[in-house]
């Protein structure tokens, strides 16, 4: 089948981007087509392209797609935006994976993750009780979540499914950033406040373990699949 996997690294995150995809090359999904979509700023074209290729397996592809550099917190916040408006690159996948820049694949991660929508338990909240979720809390916010509806917290990490499903995801959570941003409003989470309001009234049909977005200093009670580096979030924010 083919994968396609999104990356957005603007900015000071293009570090990361050949790291993650090497990694994505030898432990993520083996035995389908991986198409990566690199989204990045025009400076770090250098980083980003040059010299690279060479290494990949035959049946990779790689498509850098230049956008704009949005400063903290729309740098997280307008991912989704430019899902949206790059959908063409691919809409004829038939998985999307949406992953941050910052992460390695540690181990094996095979074809357990795929389903119409996936979503992995924040590895902060798993065995937090409810009420210590940290949802939106402005019930004026499109992300505001009804109390007692929900009941898992997600990471913003890695989010996929289908190409069909993930677009709808994106598109809700795009609008919904739209809606609140008209009135001047940002959730506390950003993109993964509206990323748990929609899965909070449309449930995941795979679930995965904290072990697939895991701190990487913390020691993990899970089997370790995929970790997000430990790195200075102001600096790469600058």
């Amino acid at each position: 089948m083919n994968i396609g996997i999104l990356i957005v690294a603007t900015g000071k995150y293009d570090q990361f981007v050949w790291p993650l995809i090497h990694s994505l090359e030898e432990n993520f999904l083996p035995g389908h087509v991986k198409n990566f979509f690199v989204f990045t700023d025009p400076g770090n074209i250098g980083t980003v392209c040059n010299g690279h290729f060479v290494d990949m397996n035959d049946q990779t592809s790689i498509h850098t797609i230049f956008v704009s550099k949005y400063d903290w917190p729309y740098s997280t916040a307008l991912r989704y935006k430019m899902y949206v408006e790059n959908e063409q690159y691919y809409k004829d996948m038939d998985y999307v994976f949406a992953m941050d820049a910052d992460m390695l694949v540690v181990g094996k991660v095979g074809d357990e993750i795929l389903g119409d929508t996936v979503a992995v338990k924040h590895p902060g909240f798993y065995n937090k009780a409810i009420r210590k979720f940290t949802y939106e809390k402005n019930p004026k916010s499109k992300a505001f979540v009804t109390p007692g509806v929900g009941r898992l917290y997600y990471a913003g990490g890695l989010v996929g499914g289908s190409a069909v499903k993930f677009s709808q995801i994106a598109k809700t959570v795009h609008l919904n950033l739209q809606l609140d941003s008209a009135e001047s409003i940002m959730a506390v989470w950003h993109d993964e406040s509206h990323i748990n309001h929609y899965f909070a009234y449309n449930p995941p049909a795979v679930i995965l373990n904290p072990g697939y977005c895991w701190p990487e200093e913390k020691q993990c009670p899970f089997e370790k699949k995929i970790v997000a580096l430990k790195k200075n979030h102001k600096e790469l924010q600058k």
